[in-house]
């Protein structure tokens, strides 16, 4: 699976991927707002977006919930 996210996320949008990879690690949208200085609705889209891509990716890969 680990490989998988991995693969995934390197395909993701910059932005999608910098946002996801910062929720991952366990950081809020108002946190992942302030560490990329985007305000925070950006930061709930990108974080939003990229995890919908990231399901799609990994669901094209035979992993899901």
């Amino acid at each position: 699976i680990g490989e998988g996210i991995l693969a995934c996320l390197t395909r993701l949008l910059p932005a999608r991927r910098q946002a996801v990879a910062l929720y991952l690690q366990g950081h809020s949208s108002p946190e992942t707002g302030k560490l990329l200085r985007w305000s925070l609705k950006r930061a709930e889209n990108m974080i939003f977006r990229g995890l919908a891509d990231l399901r799609h990716c990994l669901a094209g890969k035979g992993v899901t919930p």
